[in-house]
């Protein structure tokens, strides 16, 4: 049996180098049906790996409260709350709470437009951040209320082009008057996230805040980091059953990234499989060609099909090699689509500035589909040349 598969596979694939033309076109359909399924996969396996990355980036243990108006919200969200949380719910690594406040800054004869934030020094480490000069303020500088600041990359090129940010004073105008604010540090450039645009944000000291901006006995926002033995979108879950103990549903609201994280791999995952429909419509629309070209294969080989069974083929083995012929042709195909389909979701990547992730499973799944198109549209060619009449087919002109 194996001398017979190795003998078909020989002849196909002479037959192939013999009508070049002809395989050539049976080829384009599976070839562009698998090209678009590998380019769609690889691109959604891309693409939500880059969001998921730029999630990470921004803190995928981070779980932000942000307390609304309602039911007992007031008497809850105060400051001491945040430790309250933290003895509540084993999960909860440490909570820093925070402020916020637009605010006109100046410095010399330039204005900036910013966000004021008040919180804790411990921010840098929740969110990772990085600064590409000086330091962040100290817990003494919050204990004792100091007018100091860390300020964005859109605030110190805005306020500083020249750089040199640091040691400088800003002007910061509220509610209570103008008043200074020295710089200790510059944010390096850092995408932004769902509580904070670090890039357009000015960051002092959570009692500074309170007062000197603005004095209020509610909180802005807790800003909780789970521990890294604890799924954070669970532990959301927890964390927004206790609140509910405390305050109406609407008296708050809850965020996490993890949560968000597995919003878009769903909502990737449906849009995979809508456009992988697609791309398996063609390939089913290559199947119907290379089901018409085999067809036309027999009736162009009739006589030979005549001598070989004149020779003492059996129908079984013309069968085989038709079949064989078929799945060749679309597994080259695919191949070449693979290729071909990895090669333009690069070049989309390139476009957009971002990394390439192939989709392995993207290409098994081609593969295999496009050996299995071959096989479902071959049986019909090959057993119409298995059944026919040798006499018959000697004589056929």
């Amino acid at each position: 049996m194996f001398g017979v598969i190795r003998e078909s596979f020989k002849m196909s694939l002479h037959t192939m180098r013999t009508n070049k033309l002809r395989t050539s076109l049976s080829l384009l359909g599976i070839l562009i049906g698998v090209a678009s399924l590998c380019s769609i996969l690889s691109l959604s396996s891309s693409a939500t790996k880059a969001v998921i990355n730029s999630f990470a980036n921004g803190g995928m243990d981070i779980i932000t409260i942000t307390p609304m108006r309602g039911r007992n919200a007031n008497e809850v969200f105060t400051d001491s709350f945040a430790s309250t949380l933290q003895n509540q719910i084993d999960s909860i690594d440490d909570v820093i709470v925070m402020r916020n406040q637009n605010s006109m800054l100046r410095h010399m004869n330039r204005t900036k437009m910013a966000s004021v934030v008040g919180t804790y020094s411990k921010i840098e480490k929740f969110y990772s951040i990085t600064l590409s000069d000086g330091v962040w303020w100290s817990l003494l500088d919050s204990i004792s209320g100091n007018q100091v600041c860390t300020i964005g990359k859109e605030i110190s090129d805005a306020l500083f082009p020249s750089g040199g940010a640091v040691g400088q004073y800003i002007k910061l105008q509220s509610r209570n008057g103008v008043r200074s604010y020295k710089v200790v540090g510059v944010l390096e450039k850092k995408d932004a996230n769902t509580s904070v645009n670090f890039n357009s944000s000015i960051f002092i000291p959570y009692n500074t805040f309170n007062t000197r901006i603005s004095k209020s006995p509610t909180v802005g926002n807790y800003i909780i980091r789970i521990k890294d033995s604890f799924d954070p979108a669970k532990e959301t879950t927890k964390i927004e059953n206790y609140l509910n103990s405390l305050v109406s549903s609407d008296g708050y609201v809850i965020f996490s990234l993890s949560s968000l994280r597995d919003m878009v791999n769903e909502s990737m995952r449906i849009i995979s499989i809508l456009l992988g429909g697609i791309a398996f419509v063609s390939l089913l629309v290559g199947g119907i060609g290379i089901m018409n070209i085999m067809l036309v294969s027999v009736t162009e080989r009739t006589r030979e099909i005549g001598i070989l069974k004149a020779l003492g083929a059996t129908p079984r083995v013309i069968e085989l090699q038709f079949l064989i012929e078929s799945m060749l042709l679309t597994f080259l195909g695919g191949a070449i689509g693979v290729v071909l389909g990895e090669f333009m979701a690069l070049g989309f990547c390139k476009l957009a500035k971002t990394t390439l992730y192939i989709s392995f499973s993207g290409i098994a799944v081609g593969l295999l589909f496009s050996i299995f198109v071959g096989a479902f549209f071959g049986v019909y060619p090959a057993r119409k040349a298995a059944k026919l009449d040798p006499t018959l087919a000697l004589a056929h002109e």
